[in-house]
């Protein structure tokens, strides 16, 4: 960036006044690289850094054995263990919830009757039975922890199993709101199904630690975040790595930096303002060859999830549009028009696709 401030002051336009770093100098890689320390979670695992922070923060521990296993289904008691270490309550002077299966004395008395107290299972159990060893679904955990942490909202998600008159609509749509969960699929949730330990924990551990949360609009990567994208559909298998390397938010330099490198392109309408993002990609392995890399495929988005109308400019050099092969990787860059007060717009990156990553320009 101190390339850029120079070169603008004196006007001067060479390619490498836009501050770009290679794989090497960004700041966070949202890849796993490491397994877990337990035999059966491998490397790369999906869940591996959720598993990670519930061991740091003493809320889950593995088996003597060395192993996490991670496909168990989880009881009722083992979650509220695992909530209890996690909110710290008090567990003095609570209420005698009046169960039929847990009743003072018992092992578990004084969590559960806190729990219970705190409005956490009361929901749940029936017939003054809190049944214990009962295994915990989908719907439930999203309740659970709902209310645990007081989570709301409705996301723009919405799941065909968990209709709005579904008893668990509102605790399934305020984990989906907050980038918690996004289903089994597209459009299921699959509520009934039984919850094991690998997926109450990578739940809780995003309840707990936002930083942990999947790249979504309201929880958008930041410069010098590299984000990996690895999937398949209609349109073949992908897998690469992007992220934004620099920005230029502040409008008047620019429009600066545009005007020196194109000075056929227009200011910008009154109101608006040009900003500058440039993109590292790396294309690992692609079934289609070559992989077809576009700055078209990047949209600007006001805070409100509104679009920003397009303007067309001819971006400077090197810009972000070629051809890539397997293992191939290039920087450049990205512009757009966005509002005059907007410090800090948000880019999209093939919205409404599988690929679908939002970054945050700052």
């Amino acid at each position: 960036m101190k390339k850029l401030l120079s070169s603008l002051l004196v006007l001067v336009l060479v390619l490498s006044s836009f501050s770009m770093v290679s794989a090497s100098g960004v700041k966070e890689v949202k890849v796993t690289t490491a397994a877990a320390g337990f035999r059966d979670i491998p490397q790369n695992y999906w869940a591996e850094e959720e598993i990670q922070y519930l061991i740091s923060q003493k809320i889950i521990n593995g088996y003597s054995d060395g192993t996490f296993r991670p496909n168990d289904k989880l009881s009722r008691i083992q979650v509220a263990l695992m909530i209890q270490r996690a909110k710290g309550y008090s567990e003095t002077n609570r209420p005698n919830p009046n169960l039929t299966d847990i009743k003072p004395g018992n092992k578990y008395y004084s969590l559960v009757a806190t729990l219970m107290d705190e409005g956490l299972f009361s929901h749940l159990v029936k017939n003054r039975t809190f049944d214990p060893g009962k295994t915990v679904t989908r719907a439930e955990m999203a309740s659970i922890l709902a209310k645990a942490y007081n989570l709301t909202g409705v996301s723009t998600k919405q799941f065909y199993d968990v209709p709005s008159n579904h008893w668990a609509y509102k605790f399934v749509q305020a984990l989906a709101a907050n980038d918690i969960t996004y289903g089994t699929s597209e459009t299921t949730f699959s509520p009934n199904q039984e919850v094991n330990r690998v997926q109450f924990s990578a739940f809780l551990a995003r309840t707990l630690n936002e930083d942990l949360r999947e790249n979504s609009m309201t929880n958008p990567a930041s410069v010098g975040e590299l984000w990996e994208f690895k999937g398949e559909d209609w349109n073949g298998y992908r897998h690469y790595q992007i992220g934004i390397t620099d920005v230029i938010t502040d409008g008047d330099m620019a429009w600066e930096f545009i005007k020196q490198a194109k000075p056929y392109n227009q200011p910008a309408p009154a109101g608006k303002k040009y900003v500058l993002a440039a993109f590292y990609f790396k294309l690992i392995k692609s079934d289609n060859q070559p992989f077809d890399l576009d700055y078209i495929n990047i949209d600007a988005v006001k805070k409100n999830g509104e679009l920003y109308d397009y303007f067309y400019i001819d971006v400077p050099e090197p810009d972000l549009r070629t051809e890539l092969y397997n293992g191939q990787e290039f920087e450049g860059m990205a512009a757009f028009v966005v509002d005059e007060d907007d410090e800090a717009p948000l880019l999209v990156w093939k919205r409404n696709w599988a690929d679908q990553i939002w970054f945050e320009m700052k």
